[in-house]
């Protein structure tokens, strides 16, 4: 009786164990650039949609299914409006993502100004154009899983730099996202900017609910 006993009692403990959770998988460095990753906490026990960008023209990341979870690790690399921050989080052991979420994701205390306003006030806004095809991912650490495919001469906005990578802003097929490409991919062109950049007041009544 105690040996048929065993079976039933290891089926009831992994039933019952909690599932595993990649809060202790092992959280990237981000290479030397632009984006550095900010000492902030999110709500615990969140979900969240993941957008291709900032603002409302954004749509949700992969084909409008992403999520991310707080309580798995998620890196805050700041915002540029009230409204929605940066961050990079796991999908996978094998697949990371670089996304906007909303800023009430964020612990009051958090959503201040130099979290969620003043990285953004850094972004270049360079018009460029790509040299040559290549693909626009939100993972350019670990997977490099193509977002879009987007042909030689390509125009977009340089916004900043990852390691060897840009990020940029452009639109293609109808959408308007964010992505990144490789930085010998693009060429600066002549014009200094290519939109007046949003700056958002430190305010409290400035607290907008979308990006300008």
């Amino acid at each position: 009786m105690k040996i048929r006993l065993i079976p039933c009692l290891l089926f009831l403990l992994l039933l019952f164990s909690p599932l595993p959770s990649r809060a202790d998988a092992k959280v990237p460095v981000l290479p030397e650039g632009d984006l550095h990753v900010m000492d902030v906490k999110l709500r615990p026990n969140q979900v969240w949609d993941v957008y291709t960008g900032p603002g409302p023209e954004y749509g949700i990341a992969g084909n409008g299914k992403a999520r991310v979870s707080t309580r798995d690790w998620v890196q805050v690399l700041g915002g540029e409006s009230w409204g929605r921050i940066l961050v990079q989080y796991a999908i996978s052991d094998n697949r990371l993502r670089i996304g906007w979420i909303d800023a009430d994701a964020l612990r009051e205390e958090d959503r201040t100004f130099d979290v969620c306003c003043a990285p953004g006030e850094r972004y270049q806004w360079r018009p460029c154009h790509l040299t040559r095809a290549c693909d626009l991912t939100d993972d350019p650490l670990l997977s490099r899983t193509p977002a879009e495919s987007l042909p030689s001469g390509q125009r977009c906005s340089y916004l900043c730099r990852v390691g060897e990578w840009a990020m940029v802003d452009v639109q293609f097929s109808g959408q308007h996202m964010r992505g990144f490409v490789p930085l010998d991919a693009l060429k600066m062109d002549e014009t200094r900017t290519s939109r007046t950049q949003h700056r958002c007041s430190s305010g409290p009544a400035s607290r907008q609910r979308h990006v300008a």
